[in-house]
């Protein structure tokens, strides 16, 4: 029998499955080659695994640095089962956000 384990992102100290809704998936290796995202799935996992997250809006932003770009991960967080939804990842084009993600040394 083949046992896997998905991956981990980590937020306020607790531990939550990154967890693949189909279409964002799609999203994301669709928007692969362009300008604004330049990042394939593998990629978000594995930054995904290292991200700083905060909370912003509705949703979290995962904020990671990615080929000497700031990049956020817009994601949701479950509660019960614990997941991380990753909706979409993309190159931060607001002035607050990088901004702050330089503060945080990201």
């Amino acid at each position: 029998m083949y046992k896997y384990q998905n991956k981990k992102a980590m937020y306020e100290g607790k531990s939550y499955e990154i967890f693949w809704v189909t279409d964002f998936a799609q999203h994301i290796m669709n928007r692969k080659d362009h300008h604004s995202h330049k990042i394939d799935l593998m990629e978000v996992e594995a930054y995904a695994i290292k991200a700083r997250f905060i909370k912003y809006g509705k949703e979290w932003q995962g904020l990671f640095k990615h080929n000497g770009k700031y990049y956020q991960a817009v994601t949701y967080f479950i509660e019960k089962p614990k997941r991380c939804i990753i909706k979409t990842c993309h190159v931060v084009n607001s002035a607050q956000l990088i901004e702050l993600c330089k503060e945080l040394n990201i």
